[in-house]
């Protein structure tokens, strides 16, 4: 393995105890600190910091490993103030594998393209929130809505001759995996009984659970399987006594030892039914009250739900050796779902883990096709799924990107693209970013095939599309009121409309210039020249970059500033720029508008600093001279000075929005480091680049197997937040991999 030369990871003291860091494997490493002080790493020497220029530091370099490793490094300073910085040293990304069975807290979610989805913990029958379903189906029959959660749980008891019932539970779960993009499996031993539940999800709003006895069987042993139902949006819980104790047991219909029907009143013209085969239906109608969700409750949502069950099924292994549950939604008739029978696979490597990640996100939305953003909670928005096609691109699955691409273009109207989609509303346009995405997921396709821009969507070409954006942009003649300063051709941005946009309260107020929103602008302008040369448009982003590079540096900070604020459309020559470091410049630098240079190196460089294992901070726990006010029915949040937050927990409106990217970490910007670092420092750090990527591993031991989340806490430990698995978290890391894949042929 080369060694590495001009780009060091930069550790200060005491700052960095309250993060993991990333490294890569023989990388070399500096520890700074304001007075004198020594390191002990492990077993080795204690190294003594060297003053230089009356700066105090010590570099040496890690170990070449073979496996992630955790470096201890005791810090005592000359005054005595102790700490320790921990380092996660990181093999090529190549050589990782990611579990695909686990226990524990673990949990797997499946989804398909008619919008249904399943989330079940590794732990059998266990809630955790209210999100937590073996069946949310989708009612909508033209494109994804808010679902309605049929099925949460099913319990099962062992019943053997002259002993008490046992409940099964987490504590007989042997081995929980996912075993296909489409299927779960769980394996249970209880007393002198081993079997295994296959849960496959099938093209609808149907699954089969599938029940196999891996060993003999005492023929009086049987299992007693109980459903219990719900029907809610997936946002709420039910409550029994407003209405449900008295309407799901004249619901109940069709009962028979095959077994039962339930009629619903959310989705239209549909029943949900479950039959069998090899088990028997017992009618016996139950309600479980107050079913704890702790997962909830500790976000200040609602702490329990209430069920109710039909009925149970008896399954006697030593008759038939395997029985099966067909639970679906439909209009017509009854949806069998063939059980899944691949095998159960422990890990898998690292790249090939995250191109399969990405089939989980695509769903259909009438004759195309669009993009869940994240599973549990989350629909189809604007920028998220065009980010989310970059990886498409990358990953050469160009049918699905092209077909995403145009069902978000169709909806361009006055140069705005839909934030988020409410079913088949898709009338909140407020984002400034979304059709920017749209435009460079077109322009990075159209370098692949240059067919793409003769493509149609609705009455228009999308290059007629991106003219159209850019055109709207530049005249001011937007429908959601983004527009072009004419002095500096830069654009100004409400205070919510980038990916940062949280409101009431809105926690990171960027009313004015975001320098992300830049990057992508002058990107647009660059490409609507290429499309008609004879245009004004390469003169407006010649005017833009120079703007960008003269307004956001500034050589006391080493780094770009993030937004220019200013209200009511004033000209960015007279907006405040701030000296929030965060990392929107990253995009600037990567979609080269910065100029390059020491600027460029000095910007990554302080970057570093929020970096943590596979996610960046989005900001640096540091005082900042510009205000940051967040505030909620008058009362002031956090200390505007100060305003970064180290964990993302509590009630949304007071601690978690305030939180939300002001500290927090988001997997999906992880990459957009690793691409700066070759941007900036070249193909010398090929291999720093394959190792960092690794870091994205760490943060898939536990939640959903086989997926990233959206967002960790920006302290350590950092625990996973947010969704358990987030569209770009994932495309993003298929991007960049295969560009670094690419950098090496």
């Amino acid at each position: 393995m080369p060694a590495f030369d001009t780009f060091l990871t930069q550790l200060q003291f005491p700052q960095d105890i309250r993060r993991l860091t990333p490294v890569a494997s023989g990388h070399s490493v500096e520890v700074g600190c304001a007075e004198g002080f020594d390191v002990i790493a492990g077993e080795d020497a204690t190294l003594q910091a060297e003053n230089n220029c009356g700066k105090w530091s010590v570099a040496f370099t890690m170990p070449q490993v073979e496996a992630p490793k955790l470096i201890h490094l005791l810090v005592t300073t000359r005054t005595g103030v102790e700490g320790t910085l921990v380092l996660l040293v990181l093999p090529d990304a190549e050589q990782l594998f990611v579990p695909l069975q686990a226990t524990g807290p673990a949990y797997g979610v499946l989804g398909n393209r008619h919008g249904t989805a399943v989330q079940a913990r590794a732990a059998w029958a266990h809630l955790e929130s209210q999100y937590d379903a073996l069946l949310a189906c989708n009612p909508s029959t033209t494109g994804p809505s808010d679902r309605i959660v049929v099925l949460p749980r099913l319990r099962q008891w062992l019943l053997m001759p002259g002993a008490e019932p046992l409940e099964i539970g987490a504590g007989q779960v042997t081995a929980f995996a996912k075993v296909s993009s489409h299927a779960l499996r769980w394996r249970f031993s209880a007393l002198c009984l081993r079997w295994s539940v296959t849960l496959t999800l099938g093209d609808g709003d149907a699954i089969s659970l599938h029940w196999e006895l891996e060993d003999a069987a005492s023929p009086d042993v049987a299992l007693h399987l109980r459903p219990d139902l719900e029907e809610r949006s997936f946002h709420t819980v039910t409550k029994a006594f407003a209405g449900p104790e008295d309407d799901f047991p004249l619901a109940l219909t069709d009962v028979h030892a095959g077994g039962f029907t339930f009629e619903l009143k959310q989705v239209e013209d549909a029943v949900f039914q479950m039959i069998a085969t090899g088990a028997v239906f017992c009618p016996d109608t139950h309600w479980q009250y107050q079913v704890p969700l702790p997962h909830d409750a500790e976000r200040g949502l609602s702490t329990s739900t209430d069920q109710f069950s039909p009925g149970y099924f008896i399954w006697k292994p030593s008759l038939t050796g395997r029985a099966t549950l067909f639970a679906s939604v439909h209009r017509c008739t009854p949806q069998s779902v063939p059980p899944c029978m691949s095998p159960m696979q422990e890990a898998a490597p690292l790249p090939q883990v995250m191109k399969e990640a990405l089939d989980l996100y695509i769903t259909t939305r009438d004759l195309g096709q669009t993009v869940i953003a994240g599973f549990p909670w989350f629909l189809d928005w604007g920028r998220d799924s065009l980010i989310f096609v970059r990886g498409l691109i990358a990953a050469g699955r160009m049918g699905d990107a092209v077909s995403i691409i145009r069902r978000f273009a169709g909806w361009e109207e006055a140069g705005s693209l839909p934030n988020m989609i409410r079913g088949n509303d898709a009338s909140d346009r407020q984002t400034s970013d979304a059709p920017l995405w749209l435009v460079l997921a077109i322009r990075e396709a159209a370098r692949l095939h240059a067919s793409v821009l003769t493509t149609n969507a609705g009455q228009r070409t999308l290059r007629q599309i991106v003219v159209d954006i850019v055109r709207a942009h530049a005249a001011g003649a937007t429908y959601h009121g983004v527009k072009m300063d004419p002095a500096s051709g830069l654009v100004w941005s409400p205070a919510h409309y980038t990916w940062m946009d949280t409101c009431n309260p809105c926690g990171t107020p960027r009313e004015g210039y975001p320098i992300d929103i830049q990057a992508l602008w002058i990107n647009a302008l660059e490409f609507a020249h290429e499309l008609e040369p004879t245009s004004l448009y390469g003169e407006l982003a010649s005017l833009a970059r120079a703007s960008l590079q003269k307004l956001y540096w500034h050589d006391d900070r080493g780094f770009y500033s993030d937004t220019l604020h200013t209200i009511a459309y004033s000209p960015a020559a007279l907006a405040i720029p701030d000296d929030h470091l965060r990392p929107g410049q990253l995009f600037a630098i990567n979609l080269g508008v910065t100029g390059g240079g020491d600027n460029d190196a000095s910007a990554l460089r302080a970057c570093s600093e929020l970096v943590v294992p596979g996610a960046l901070r989005t900001l640096a726990p540091r005082p900042v001279l510009h205000p940051l006010p967040v505030e909620w029915n008058g009362k002031l949040l956090h200390d505007p000075h100060y305003p970064y937050h180290g964990q993302y927990t509590g009630m949304e409106e007071t601690q978690r929005k305030p939180a939300y990217h002001n500290g927090t970490a988001w997997p999906w910007l992880f990459p957009s480091y690793v691409e700066a670092l070759i941007k900036v420092h070249g193909p010398s750090h090929l291999q720093q680049a394959r190792c960092l990527m690794g870091a994205s591993a760490w943060l898939m031991q536990d939640g959903v197997l086989g997926q990233v989340a959206e967002i960790i806490d920006g302290d350590a430990p950092h625990r996973l937040r947010g969704c358990g698995a987030q569209a770009w978290s994932a495309s993003e890391w298929v991007r960049v991999w295969e560009m670094l894949v690419a950098a090496e042929r």
